[in-house]
């Protein structure tokens, strides 16, 4: 399987290289095997596998204030620009209100 299958199937934004939290944990995406990607978890040394929709975020730099920031995903791979986490409340990130397309 591919990153094309994962994204088609699964309707997400996912990438090699591209940032993610998975269970409360930032790592980067680094391949795919079969229909679950491989994420090395920030300070270690090997991958491991997990469901592209299990408990995954993924992270896209904002491009209003330049920080990394969880994408909010939306129908047919259009996410809205990310919303920051202020004190455990997410916010839009202010004038972002647009759409983008990965």
């Amino acid at each position: 399987m591919s990153f094309d299958y994962i994204r088609d199937t699964y309707n997400v934004p996912a990438k090699r290289g591209m940032r993610v939290m998975v269970v409360g944990r930032p790592g980067k995406i680094t391949s795919t095997y079969g229909t679950y990607l491989k994420v090395r978890f920030d300070g270690e040394k090997h991958s491991t596998l997990w469901h592209p929709t299990w408990r995954v975020v993924y992270l896209a730099t904002c491009p209003d204030c330049k920080t990394l920031r969880p994408l909010d995903l939306l129908p047919y791979g259009i996410v809205s620009i990310v919303r920051h986490v202020l004190d455990g409340e997410l916010r839009l990130c202010e004038g972002s209100e647009r759409m983008v397309k990965l």
